[in-house]
């Protein structure tokens, strides 16, 4: 693609396609398991991956405003750079396990700094609602269905060995869900299809609450699939990392118009699950993990957490971490805590925090910190209550996967610091009061109606 071809279509309609794209890539976690090509055993082209590409490429053709500061190119610069110094001091830069993940940060944080910078107006976040709410009701969908073919059928509804990035069995996990078998959606597994499902919720609840989105119907049924389908996945990782941002969405009172319905839904969901007798599969599951016994609780929780606290070897490994990929040093530690203090075999970290201190050092934790920060740092132009939950979200997503080095992390930052701009740029959108109903419906008027003084600044914008 050139630039004469980006720009056959309509600004407007060209940044609503890449935020969409980029919307879909914030909920990738919904289809991570697509493989698209298969580069080698451990590494496949992803349909995330493909659509945070695409949504880089068209964002980098689009015409309009650039940010005036170029914070996200300078985070991705040092990042890169910090890599590339401990690859050179380790002695890793000729390693093939080092150059793949590598390029993949590489690509992953070139793709935030293009796409972080575009530049949207208000009203194209109608089209991120309708998306999300497509997305969900389209993949919550298929756990369903899923769900039901393989508890009542005993139909096994997944993706071909081919195109799965991770082969999924149904029967894995069976033991600890007495009999009743888990839909993972096109996801790896059941418990990051309902990781999927939570930060979904909460993403819809921020996109809603900036941007006054008419279609209600939508937005309701939306939620039932969401709900029911997480519901489903009988994951407390999933929930786990729900019930704190929406505990904190409380505070504002544009969440707490939904709190009705969604509380309608919930009971509804609930009062089916004790029908259908899924409760005491979650309460089981609970008196295991409190005896310590859950093997999934010890691997995503304590023995991430020990590691991440585990002492270097020496100084230098201290400040700069044991490198990206396999390596010795890697491999002493993951055996030192993982297999002999936990008996764990399995070499997945699933924690973020544990990722980047492991592979980057404090240093890389600092700079990791420095990135959050710039992404979901208080803005006092705006009512940062509406991020607050968004930020509780982040937070607990790195404590429930480890996925960092994958687009779906790296769309959400990308997401999130283009909608921060556009409601910094704006912030009447999201400040006009709600007294009463009359004034309710005068607060969704006033931002289609700019005086004329800043007319020409939102043409300039579109």
């Amino acid at each position: 693609m050139n630039r004469s071809v980006a720009q056959t279509l309509p600004s407007p309609l060209l940044r609503r396609i890449v935020l969409s794209l980029l919307v879909a890539g914030a909920l990738g976690q919904l289809f991570n398991n697509i493989a698209l090509v298969r580069i080698s055993e451990s590494f496949a082209v992803t349909v995330p991956l493909l659509i945070l590409g695409l949504a880089a490429l068209l964002a980098f053709f689009t015409p309009g405003p650039r940010p005036a500061d170029d914070t996200s190119v300078i985070l991705a610069i040092v990042l890169i750079g910090w890599q590339i110094f401990v690859g050179a001091a380790l002695g890793l830069v000729t390693s093939r396990e080092w150059i793949q993940p590598f390029m993949l940060l590489f690509v992953y944080a070139l793709c935030f700094a293009i796409v972080a910078r575009l530049a949207i107006s208000s009203e194209d976040i109608g089209w991120a609602v309708a998306t999300a709410a497509i997305l969900i009701i389209l993949f919550g969908s298929i756990g369903i269905i899923q769900f039901v073919l393989l508890n009542f059928f005993g139909v096994v509804l997944a993706l071909p060995p081919a195109f799965s990035a991770v082969p999924w069995d149904p029967l894995i996990d069976i033991y600890r869900t007495g009999g009743v078998l888990r839909p993972a959606g096109l996801s790896y597994e059941p418990s990051t299809f309902s990781i999927a499902l939570s930060f979904a919720l909460v993403l819809l609840m921020l996109l809603t609450s900036v941007f006054a989105f008419q279609n209600r119907k939508l937005l309701l049924v939306s939620v039932l699939f969401l709900l029911t389908a997480s519901l489903l996945t009988l994951s407390l990782s999933g929930w786990a990392i729900a019930v704190p941002a929406l505990g904190v969405s409380v505070l504002n009172a544009r969440f707490r118009r939904f709190a009705v319905p969604l509380f309608i839904i919930v009971i509804a969901v609930v009062i089916w699950a004790l029908y259908a007798g899924v409760s005491t599969v979650v309460t089981d599951r609970l008196n295991t993990i409190a005896a310590g016994e859950d093997d999934s609780a010890n691997v995503r929780v304590l023995a991430a957490l020990a590691l991440l606290v585990h002492p270097p070897d020496n100084l230098a490994q201290f400040f700069t971490g044991a490198g990206l990929g396999q390596n010795p040093d890697l491999a002493a530690m993951m055996d030192e805590v993982y297999l002999r203090r936990f008996g764990i075999t399995e070499p997945f970290i699933h924690n973020i925090f544990t990722v980047v201190r492991v592979g980057q050092g404090w240093v890389g934790i600092v700079l990791h910190f420095i990135l959050l920060f710039a992404v979901l740092r208080p803005d006092v132009r705006r009512n940062r209550e509406f991020y607050l939950p968004m930020m509780v979200m982040v937070f607990a997503l790195h404590f429930a996967s480890g996925f960092y080095l994958d687009p779906t992390f790296w769309s959400i930052l990308a997401l999130l610091m283009v909608l921060r701009r556009v409601d910094a740029q704006h912030p009447e959108t999201a400040l006009l009061p709600r007294a009463s109903m009359r004034s309710s419906a005068l607060a969704y008027r006033l931002p289609m109606r700019p005086s004329a003084d800043r007319t020409a600044n939102i043409r300039n914008n579109a």
